[in-house]
């Protein structure tokens, strides 16, 4: 018989989220027997009462009223009743398609120790998908019928367990509602609050918290309200959906109509990695970007680099590089555009010819002349037996090659002086990242002096940044000295600081930094301000607060505007935007319509994509990564980390992004861990106070213990001596009887 199922959808805001989730509930198949309850406010249930009651008369649908004096969990409670069926949870937006019923009802029969059952969803969460702990983009949504059914046929009935259930789509076992019971009552009524409280009691009565990897059920979300964001670090937010994410992807990759095009570079960064990215840009509309880098000894990394996806893997040396062929002739790779070999193993250089497809090269560097990638004059003519053999291979790479791109003449040029029978395309990187929209004109820079604090206008300095930022407008603010308090600074707002410096040196900086005007938000009256001699003797403009020694100072000098120190951010703004300065007639214009036709050029090999990729196709999944691919191997030798002042010497006074980096995790880390020390210590002296206090205990006792052995000690000596005075007496007595009976004879 057909497992009997509750579904509740609500509470929510927005009633069309909640009429897409109940249209996709009712349109689903299922042989699984379900009624749908909807959790509604008062303005919902009156605004839409034609509309529920045609589904009440035609689906197995009811709603329930969720008034403003009606709490959340006695509303729930009442639908879940003593626990005689099994509770869906659906939150308000979140569709599903063909067949998830029954799969989650499959599960629950196999697990009879399931508290919770989650499906996979887009959005932010362990099981969100394609990126756990993000926020995938809405452009998902509109696939998201066959990627459900790529989920059912991939995954099945297969699962994983969560430390907690992920909340867009859950199901709540009846037998785990029968042993915990209800959700508590004095929690903030918050749906997510009640189902942690819930849960956690689940997990102290044996329950388990189960992913089911069949199931997808997303939410629609718009682009402009969700867009990707990065991953953030698996230190913090384990990914331990992983091994059931893989196989979907490579379906995905596998059925997509767009060409695969394998792009192979090194892992140094710099101008290789920004053309890759170029190029990785350019192709999104016509073919799946996949790129090879080496990633240590022997180790090849693979990964899907469109935009949003998080396929990747790694291949070992060995019988995995045969694999790693295996897979790119799976994914049917038309096209190899290789750009070093930095790290690369020779045996892989000619991946091409591997794969039998075309080949592309974009020199970077001078690596086809020398092992050392770069060319030192001095040593043009010096070549060694490995220097020569270095050359052969790569004259042999070059031939092989379907087209050769250089990005400067000069470069051509001297590839052609080693390799004259080469034929080489001049073609300048294209430079297609978007410009931010204040990029296009000039850009004003507005300097603040000093130690700035609250005092000094850093709130002031904050606001204005954040509105700089959501206006679009064409501000940097640069505080030329330390902020009292830590600050976002750019790119997330368009505000830094170059830190501490001594007085002596700040007319110089000004000089350095070049700022278009001097800003001054004191929000307390000033007494004299050194930093505003520094700043009238620039000669610079100056905008800032009329308050105390500021007015008297700036009143008669040109160059100076005064506001009231409370304005709102606009208005601060717009004074200093006075001294925008004027559009530089040098800068450089857009690209050029020989770049536009070079990039067409380049695309135009490009294989056009050959349907919508819902085709039926053979099954190639046995050619996929093996789970263990797609998890780095471990290195046996960890490169040698920097010292804390190394990181801090490359990170704050060199500003290298990722030493900044490293010094925050690694100082976050050392803090976590003293914390940790701490609780541990606090832990130890509680124990040592609780051990004296019992060895306090035990002391007294055997001190009571020993008073009172000498007291028995002391009763016993006495009653000795009282029993040897008694022998004596009767030895006496005895002796005078004997004495008696003597005389008597």
């Amino acid at each position: 018989m057909a497992t009997h199922v509750e579904i509740i959808i609500g509470p929510e805001a927005d009633f069309e989220a909640i009429r897409r989730s109940v249209n996709s509930v009712v349109a689903a198949n299922t042989s699984t027997s379900f009624q749908v309850t909807l959790i509604l406010s008062e303005a919902q249930m009156e605004a839409e009462r034609d509309f529920i009651g045609q589904l009440e008369t035609r689906s197995p649908i009811r709603s329930s009223l969720l008034s403003d004096d009606t709490k959340l969990y006695h509303t729930l409670n009442s639908i879940l009743g003593s626990g005689q069926r099994d509770v869906v949870f659906l939150a308000g937006g979140t569709v599903v398609f063909d067949g998830w019923l029954d799969t989650f009802c499959k599960c629950i029969e196999r697990f009879p120790l399931l508290a919770t059952l989650s499906a996979f969803s887009n959005t932010e969460g362990v099981a969100s998908y394609p990126r756990p702990w993000a926020g995938n983009s809405g452009d998902l949504f509109e696939q998201a019928g066959r990627l459900a059914q790529i989920f059912l046929s991939v995954n099945n009935q297969k699962i994983l367990e969560l430390p907690a259930p992920q909340l867009s789509c859950t199901l709540l076992s009846k037998r785990a509602i029968q042993v915990v019971g209800a959700f508590g009552g004095m929690l903030p009524q918050n749906l997510q609050q009640l189902f942690e409280d819930w849960s956690q009691r689940a997990t102290q009565q044996g329950f388990t918290h189960l992913l089911c990897g069949g199931v997808f059920a997303p939410a629609y979300v718009s682009p402009q309200s969700m867009q990707p964001t990065e991953n953030p670090s698996p230190v913090d937010r384990p990914d331990l959906t992983r091994v059931l994410r893989r196989p979907v992807d490579w379906e995905r990759l596998c059925r997509s109509d767009k060409p695969r095009v394998l792009l192979i570079s090194h892992r140094q960064g710099g101008g290789v990695e920004r053309h890759v990215s170029d190029l990785i840009a350019m192709l999104a509309d016509i073919a799946e970007p996949l790129v090879l880098q080496p990633d240590g000894d022997g180790v090849i990394h693979l990964r899907w680099a469109r935009a949003g996806e998080d396929w990747q893997c790694w291949f070992e040396r060995g019988e995995e590089w045969a694999h790693l062929l295996s897979c790119l002739e799976a994914l049917d790779v038309r096209r190899v555009h290789l750009h070093h070999v930095d790290g690369l193993p020779a045996d892989l250089w000619n991946i091409a010819a591997r794969l039998h497809v075309p080949l592309d090269i974009t020199l970077h560097d001078h690596w086809p002349i020398t092992s050392k990638y770069h060319l030192y004059l001095e040593e043009k003519t010096q070549l060694t037996p490995d220097e020569l053999v270095w050359r052969n291979q790569a004259r042999q790479l070059l031939n092989s090659a379907d087209r050769v791109f250089a990005p400067s003449k000069y470069l051509s040029d001297a590839i052609l002086a080693v390799y004259p029978e080469i034929h080489i395309t001049y073609w300048p990187h294209p430079d297609v990242l978007e410009p931010k929209a204040n990029a296009s004109g000039p850009l004003l820079k507005v300097a603040l002096l000093g130690r700035i604090s609250d005092e000094k206008g850093l709130s002031v300095v904050r606001r204005c940044a954040e509105y700089v930022r959501r206006k679009g407008l064409p501000v940097h603010f640069r505080i030329i000295g330390p902020p009292s308090l830590p600050i976002p600074t750019y790119p997330g707002v368009p505000l830094d600081s170059t830190g501490a410096y001594n007085d002596a040196d700040l007319p110089e900086l000004i000089s350095i930094e070049r700022p278009d005007v001097l800003f001054f938000p004191s929000q307390v009256p000033e007494s004299f301000s050194y930093t505003l001699t520094a700043a009238i003797k620039s000669g610079l403009p100056i905008v800032a607060s009329n308050l105390g020694a500021l007015i008297e100072r700036l009143s008669d000098l040109p160059q100076a505007t005064l506001l009231p120190y409370t304005v709102e951010p606009n208005i601060w703004c717009e004074s200093l935007l006075e001294h925008l300065p004027s559009p530089n007639p040098a800068r450089r214009a857009r690209q050029s319509l020989d770049q536009a036709n070079a990039i067409q050029h380049y695309l135009s090999v490009i294989p056009a994509p050959t349907g919508d990729g819902s085709a039926e196709r053979a099954d190639i999944s046995f050619l996929a990564p093996l789970a263990a691919n797609y998890f780095a191997p471990k290195r046996e030798e960890s490169p040698k980390e920097m010292s804390l002042p190394d990181l801090y010497r490359f990170g704050v006074d060199a500003g290298h992004a990722e030493a900044k980096r490293e010094l925050f995790r690694r100082i976050s880390q050392v803090d976590h861990e003293w914390a940790v020390l701490r609780g541990e210590l606090a832990a130890g002296q509680i124990q040592r106070q609780r051990l004296d206090a019992e060895v306090g205990e035990l002391s007294r006792q055997l001190l009571s213990a020993r008073t009172a052995e000498y007291a028995i000690r002391q009763e016993l000596d006495t009653k000795l001596h009282q029993l040897e005075i008694r022998n004596l007496q009767y030895a006496q007595f005895e002796q005078s009887l004997e004495d008696a009976r003597q005389q008597l004879l």
